[in-house]
């Protein structure tokens, strides 16, 4: 039985845990799934249940408080709904709860809200196209293959996209990588390629970087593996990006906590 040591103990009392702030939500429920990762690893029934339990109390507050919740929020709440509702529910969350957070961000995002990205939306309406395309909408069909032809012109001049930032830049690489461009162009593995060979340089530099651009340097190498990037080169960068994450000034406690927990699942 493989027995992962936990770094210092974090708990958090519900009481306060501010559910309409989705940093500190987010970073809960990075803590819970890390948590239930290394008691599963663990093999503790003890410790799932009391995990699950924990769960169902951050599921029932996001449910009161989703409705209300800013759009910017929404992202990196989402993210973990899913899974959460597993440990907590045993079963999927319902399609239309996060459908409908994924609507109100792209409303919010057409209406100016500077706080979400292009990146953001793009990943949203490509998961909806991935899961059953003859739910998404025609307008945010044509939206996506718009800014995905945009994306592919930009690149075509200088593939580090110079005039955005750099996390920016990574999470387009990492979402052009996922797509399906054969529509766009001609040579999509000699592109893809390229793609890769440009950013790839930046998973060995780490340091000084903000926890965004860390996470959008993980999103890539991801994106990237296993066509290319090998799995040799994938654990060494997670495990540094990872590293990174776990001591990042500009996390909440909790979630460098997190982080810290899932590089330790890595040993």
């Amino acid at each position: 039985m493989m027995v992962i040591p936990s770094p210092q103990p974090i708990r958090r009392p519900y009481a306060e845990t501010d559910f309409a702030d989705g940093r500190q939500v987010a970073a809960l429920a990075h803590m819970l799934t890390a948590e239930y990762s290394v008691a599963s690893a663990d093999g503790s029934p003890s410790a799932l249940a009391s995990i699950s339990k924990e769960a169902a109390v951050w599921l029932a507050e996001c449910e009161r408080t989703l409705p209300t919740t800013e759009p910017r929020h929404l992202i990196d709440i989402t993210a973990y709904f899913d899974i959460i509702h597993r440990i907590a529910r045993h079963r999927p969350a319902p399609e239309h709860a996060i459908a409908n957070a994924h609507e109100r961000v792209i409303e919010a995002y057409l209406a100016g809200d500077t706080a979400i990205l292009e990146t953001d939306v793009m990943r949203i309406i490509g998961d909806a196209m991935a899961r059953d395309i003859r739910h998404v909408q025609p307008a945010k069909l044509s939206w996506y293959v718009r800014t995905q032809e945009r994306w592919l012109r930009e690149s075509r001049q200088d593939a580090t996209f110079p005039d955005i930032s750099r996390a920016e830049a990574l999470h387009r690489a990492a979402i052009l990588l996922r797509a399906n461009l054969f529509a766009l162009t001609s040579s999509q593995q000699e592109y893809k390629a390229e793609l890769a060979a440009t950013h790839a340089p930046a998973l060995l530099h780490t340091a000084g970087l903000d926890s965004g651009t860390l996470r959008a340097l993980l999103a890539f190498a991801r994106a990237a593996w296993p066509t290319h990037l090998s799995t040799e080169t994938l654990d060494a960068a997670e495990a540094r990006i990872l590293s990174a994450l776990s001591t990042s000034t500009d996390l909440l406690p909790l979630d460098r906590a997190a982080y810290a927990l899932d590089l330790s699942l890595r040993s």
